[in-house]
């Protein structure tokens, strides 16, 4: 299966199988090649409140915020569970750095309605990593970094972005 049947994005296989032909063909020309990992930030608490169908609404928005955000090349994917991962050709870390803001603020100003109508607000944390393709490295290792970026980020709070070089 291509894509995940809840957000429509692709799925944690495409990640791998888009990704790493993305990367090498990055590799080859020498472009830049970047990941921003994104987690939303306390959705257990959110379902144990309102119920999962309001958890699955909430991630269905999310992963809309995260298309709108993503151009044509690029792919977005639900790793699993409340995390997603962009997958960003021809990007350093500063283009990434503020892809993942403009999607970090968007969360943030983004008003969800439950389904007994309560509004609900919701925040992400992101991890972004640029490859050094000059060092060719696996594929997998980008996935690792950028999660611990992303771990890197909850630890220090939440609702914020940092980066693993």
């Amino acid at each position: 299966m291509s894509h995940d049947f809840l957000t429509g994005l692709s799925s944690r296989r495409e990640i791998f199988v888009k990704g790493k032909k993305r990367y090498f063909e990055c590799v080859t020309s020498g472009s830049p090649f970047s990941l921003v990992m994104i987690d939303i930030d306390y959705l257990k608490k959110i379902n144990d409140a309102y119920g999962h169908r309001t958890g699955d609404r909430l991630l269905t928005e999310a992963s809309d915020i995260i298309r709108l955000n993503s151009r044509a090349g690029d792919i977005s994917a639900r790793y699993g569970g409340e995390e997603f991962v962009l997958i960003l050709p021809e990007t350093d870390i500063e283009g990434a750095r503020k892809v993942a803001e403009r999607i970090r603020e968007q969360f943030e100003n983004h008003v969800f309605c439950s389904e007994c109508g309560q509004d609900i607000k919701f925040t992400g944390s992101f991890g972004v990593y640029q490859y050094d393709t000059f060092k060719n490295e696996e594929f997998e290792h980008g996935l690792m970094a950028v999660d611990e970026a992303l771990y890197q980020a909850k630890k220090s709070g939440r609702n914020r972005i940092s980066y693993m070089k």
